[in-house]
């Protein structure tokens, strides 16, 4: 038997993990679509091609863990926005350093 602490849903839904929290978050501040952040996202991290809306919806869900670059991806558009680091910061629970 499954403790509460490691199960993947409680009552009958999804535990948001603090990680599909943060990306959730992110993706509402932007503003856009997930058939949207599945064209956006890839290009921001340099990555070819794109993702579907559905994937976007399981990370933001905690379905399924989102990749590394999802989080760069969400962080540069944010900035890009003018939100400073500090602010993402506090609204996101992740930073990154900046050269």
């Amino acid at each position: 038997m499954l403790s509460v602490a490691m199960s993947r849903q409680l009552e009958g839904g999804p535990i948001w993990t603090e990680a599909a929290y943060a990306l959730d978050e992110g993706c509402r501040l932007t503003g856009e679509s997930n058939d949207n952040l599945g064209q956006l996202l890839p290009m921001l991290a340099g990555r070819e091609g794109t993702v579907n809306g559905d994937t976007i919806s399981k990370w933001r869900r905690g379905k399924v863990a989102a990749p590394f670059w999802v989080y760069l991806a969400i962080w540069r558009r944010l900035r890009a926005q003018g939100y400073t680091a500090g602010q993402l910061f506090g609204l996101l629970g992740f930073t990154f350093r900046e050269n």
